[in-house]
Parts: C-alpha cells; sequence; structure tokens
C-alpha cells in the first residue's frame, strides 16, 4: 500500500507540482537515509596491491566545494521509460580521483552510498565523459533526501547508475564487481 501511494504521489508532483518539486521527483525516496554529521568523500586506491582502506583520502564537504565546479546539461533515462532534461553542477571526477593518486592499474570506480547502494563506472568511461559529482541540480543545492551531499551524474547511463548519497569512491582493478543492480541481473 505504501509504495502505491508513494507513485501516486510522484505522479501528481510530476503533474501539477512546482517547478522545484518536479525537479527533484526522479529522485523520491521512500525511507529517510542516514547522514553523516560531517560530510566527508573517501577515496581509497590501490597501492602495492592492497587496497589503501589503512590509508585513505579524505576530503570534507568544505574542502569538496573549494574545487572547481563545472555545469553540464544532462538527460537522465530511467529504465522504466521515462527521461528528465537537467543541469547538473558539480566536481569534475577526474579531478578529485586524481588527488588520490591512483595506482595505473585502476580499471573501476565504485561508488558507495549512506544507505549500501553501490555502483560502478570504468576509470575510461569517467574520463571519457568527464563525469561530475553533483551537488546541485537546476541551480538547487541536492536536499537531504534527494541525495545531499552528492549525486554521480552518469551521463548516457541508466538512472540506477547514478548513484546518491555518496560517501566513499573507491579505485579499482577488480573487473568482476558486481554493483547493487548488476547482482539482481541488470
Amino acid at each position: 500500500m505504501r509504495k502505491f501511494v508513494l507513485v501516486v504521489l510522484l505522479i501528481a508532483i510530476m503533474l501539477f507540482g512546482s517547478e522545484e518539486q518536479r525537479v527533484f521527483a526522479f529522485l523520491a525516496t521512500s525511507s529517510k537515509k542516514k547522514l553523516l554529521t560531517e560530510h566527508y568523500i573517501l577515496l581509497t586506491s590501490l597501492i602495492q596491491q592492497i587496497l589503501v582502506r589503512y590509508f585513505p583520502y579524505f576530503m570534507n564537504y568544505t574542502e569538496l566545494q573549494e574545487l572547481q565546479h563545472v555545469e553540464k546539461l544532462v538527460t537522465l533515462q530511467c529504465v522504466e521509460g521515462w527521461t528528465r532534461k537537467m543541469l547538473s553542477e558539480g566536481i569534475p571526477l577526474i579531478d578529485l580521483i586524481e588527488k588520490a593518486d591512483p595506482d595505473d592499474r585502476v580499471t573501476n570506480v565504485i561508488f558507495k552510498s549512506t544507505d549500501g547502494f553501490t555502483t560502478t563506472l570504468t576509470l575510461d568511461y569517467i574520463g571519457e565523459r568527464n563525469i561530475i559529482l553533483a551537488d546541485k541540480l537546476n541551480g538547487i543545492e541536492l536536499p537531504p533526501a534527494q541525495g545531499f551531499p552528492f549525486i554521480v551524474v552518469a551521463k548516457d547511463k541508466w538512472g540506477y547508475k547514478w548513484a546518491r548519497w555518496v560517501e566513499e569512491i573507491e579505485l579499482s582493478d577488480d573487473d568482476k564487481y558486481r554493483d547493487y543492480w548488476e547482482e539482481f541481473g541488470y
């Protein structure tokens, strides 16, 4: 019953809601997500065949805000068939990754969210498409219920690759890693 009510509410917002409500309707969630008291991004990397969980690279929210931000017009495509065009603003991921001084063997980037969700993108894809870690959509800062502090804007990928509530970015050479939805066959 709760899911039905949520779906009806989302449809009503998309049809009759304000511009701000429609911007975030595609990100709606049925439960509150835990947020970090101090918002930060943790980058882990490969060094001497060991994932650097013992010596990670941290940046807090304030430090991340001081990095160069870019804007990109992108289209989010849902597997359910709908699309939304939006202006995203955030940090070029490749710039952030380079700060962690990754090992040459890194091929994949795994994004981990505060709610346990994971998704992965190749390092080549991130660099070639200049993928960003967004903190604003259509000029509006992401509210906590919709993904604050960051969402991965995975241009040209289905919406399930757009991780939100990102708290950790793992740089990996594991080509067999299966993220949240891939575990279910997507």
